[in-house]
């Protein structure tokens, strides 16, 4: 990891991990929707579900997959997200590891982590960030290095004092809901934003939601209608605050083996789009390493929130 540098061309800049990252002008924010499998989107987009981000596509998000980090579980692949390295680098293989001593080792401990976060990278060169999660094991993990965290978890009672909140509930303007809540996820947004709005020299924000909802529930059914339907709603405050939007996932929902028994390949899916002259990434061909079949999308300065719901084509999901 390196200091805060200057690029002829691009202005401050960071080295982390090898990479390089300019330092955002508009504020930054990254979601990762844990299980959030492109067929989820796709059918929610195709019934008129969510207008704000067939609006972000429309004006000029693409969509692409790629080859899935592996293994598809969420601590390796929220870790590599969040460091734009391999588990091979960062050191969190899976959810678990045996010890020489043959004990299994749930990997939640921050001092498994063998890379710097890029948030990490940023707080120390004085760039506002904030990390904000559902679950609070993933919570100790993406906050090493001094980032500022909260969870919804533990959201009850609790406080931010690096941005002086004394109280989260009260700053959102409603109580936690529980970890198995199919409303936990949208109040980490919720939760994000209050923070932000409260402290808008935040410049880097990544917020993991949980899959409790694509475990139970397939796309097109109610419960996943309503869980999109409150997503967009709320990625619609985020456009009109002007962000620069990145959706991703940590793995998608697909069987990892045909009928036959021979293993299946795992893709991610990608939207993308670097805003001109914005971008926080300098140096990268892909904004994230993601795992299996996922979603990223990303939105340029200045676009608002439209009022008409025209979707794009389906196709646009299709590979």
């Amino acid at each position: 990891m390196t200091g805060l540098a200057t690029d002829e061309t691009t202005g401050p800049v960071i080295t982390v991990n090898g990479r390089t990252y300019r330092i955002p002008v508009v504020p930054v924010v990254v979601i990762t929707v844990d299980g959030g499998d492109p067929e989820y989107f796709a059918d929610a987009v195709g019934r008129d579900l969510m207008p704000n981000l067939a609006a972000m596509l429309r004006a000029g998000g693409e969509f692409q997959t790629g080859a899935s980090e592996m293994p598809s579980l969420t601590n390796p692949n929220n870790i590599s997200i969040v460091t734009g390295v391999s588990p091979a680098i960062h050191g969190i293989p899976g959810n678990y590891c045996r010890l020489s001593d043959g004990r299994i080792e749930l990997l939640n401990h921050p001092d498994f982590l063998r890379a710097p976060s890029i948030h990490a990278a940023f707080q120390e060169a004085g760039v506002r960030t904030l990390m904000v999660t559902t679950k609070d094991k993933l919570r100790r993990l993406l906050g090493k290095g001094g980032v500022p965290s909260v969870s919804v978890e533990k959201a009850s009672g609790e406080g931010l004092a690096e941005y002086g909140i004394d109280d989260l509930e009260e700053l959102v303007g409603e109580p936690a809901p529980g970890i198995y809540d199919p409303r936990a996820s949208h109040y980490a947004i919720r939760l994000a934003l209050a923070i932000w709005r409260a402290n808008r020299d935040i410049r880097l924000i990544y917020v993991s939601l949980t899959d409790f909802v694509q475990h139970s529930a397939a796309p097109g059914s109610q419960m996943a209608d309503q869980f999109f339907i409150e997503f967009d709603t709320l990625l619609g405050e985020i456009i009109d605050e002007g962000f620069t939007i990145g959706i991703t996932a940590d793995h998608g929902m697909n069987s990892k083996h045909a009928a036959d028994g021979t293993p299946r390949s795992t893709t991610s899916a990608t939207f993308w789009r670097p805003p001109a002259s914005r971008s926080m990434r300098s140096s990268c061909r892909s904004p994230t390493p993601t795992t299996d079949t996922t979603g990223l999308w990303a939105r340029s300065p200045g676009y608002t929130s439209p009022k008409d719901t025209a979707k794009p084509p389906t196709r646009s999901f299709v590979t």
